[in-house]
This record gives C-alpha cells, structure tokens and sequence, in this order.
C-alpha cells in the first residue's frame, strides 16, 4: 500500500467508526496503530546507553500506542526510569511501565504518564486535526513513519499539542497550521522537533 494508501485507510477506519457512533479511540487505536505514527522521546541523551535503548524499543512496541498518545522518558544514573507523556488507555500507561520495569539494567520506574479525556468533544477534535494533518497531500508522508518521524496529535480540553518529529521547519508549521484551523480547537501548542 502507498504511503497516501495508509494515511487515506487510517481516515477511512476513524469516519467509519464515528459514522456508526462508536468511540474512535476505544474502538480503533489497535487498528489504528497499524497506519498512524507512533513516537517514543527520550530528554537527555538518548542512545548513549544500553538502558535507553531497550526502553525506547519497549515502548515503540506497546499494543495499545497510537497517534493520539504521547510517550517520553529520562534515565537516571542509578538506572531509574521517570515515564512522561499522555495517552488515553489505562492499560497503555500500565502496559509502559510494566514492561519498562521488566527491563535489565532498569532500577525503578516513576510513572508519571497521565490519561487524556475519552470526551466526544476532545474525540472530535482529535479527528478532525488527524485528517486535516494526515489527509493534506504534503504531510500523508508522515502517516506511514515509525519511531522519530511521526507527529501524534494530544488533546485535552480542546488544547491540542504536536508531538513528535518532523522533516523540515516548512512541515512544522503547516502542520500547526492545519491544526488551528479545526472546530473545536482552543489552542495549539507545537513540540515538533525537526529531524537532522
């Protein structure tokens, strides 16, 4: 399938949950995962060590991660791991960190993943951001990266944040661009980083 094929099939899968009336989130984010980029962040120095590592690998392969969550992490000396970020499955922010503290090398992990609403308002927004984002011709490319070249969409409240990584400052900006102009959104707040 091409690279448009699988953002145009992850849209056709969300509209055809919300046409029926069933939660896009509940029902399609193991599906959804399948198309939709994920994201996985490590703060300091990720990749200097061997714990950081595994972590980041973990947590790219967690059943129940998908576009609308956001994961990040830091690595201590003693080998604690302190989980951030958000997302919208109990099961995934306790998923992330069984499997973290599972790891060799890891001493402990502090939890401090929070659960986003399951609101059909925030629901439609995430939606509706997901397919300007995702649908527009020059940022479907996005749709079929893994790892570090995904951009997840977090809503709370009507406040949506970018997480992730993009390509260029140009796709950057049209992807905040994009966002704002969707009903329901309250504010835009961009963590795109830029890829090197």
């Amino acid at each position: 399938m091409s690279r448009s094929g699988s953002a145009i099939a992850a849209i056709f899968l969300l509209f055809s949950a919300t046409a029926e009336g069933t939660s896009p989130t509940g029902a399609l984010l193991p599906t959804l995962s399948q198309y939709a980029p994920i994201d996985v962040s490590s703060i300091p120095s990720f990749g200097e060590n061997l714990v950081e590592t595994r972590v980041h690998r973990e947590l790219l392969h967690l059943a129940f991660f998908g576009v609308f969550d956001h994961l990040a992490f830091t690595v201590d000396g003693a080998g604690t791991v302190t989980l951030r970020g958000q997302v919208l499955s109990p099961r995934l922010r306790d998923d992330a960190a069984f499997v973290v503290a599972n790891l060799d090398g890891v001493g402990g992990v502090v939890n401090l993943i929070t659960l986003l609403p399951d609101s059909p308002a925030d629901n439609r927004v995430r939606l509706a951001v997901f397919t300007a984002i995702y649908g527009h011709r020059s940022m479907s490319l996005y749709a079929t990266m893994g790892g570090g070249g995904a951009i997840h969409i977090v809503v709370r409240g009507g406040r949506v944040s970018l997480e992730g990584q993009v390509g260029s400052n140009a796709d950057a900006r049209k992807a905040v661009e994009l966002a704002g102009k969707q009903p329901g959104v309250v504010s835009i707040t961009s963590h795109l980083a830029i890829a090197n």
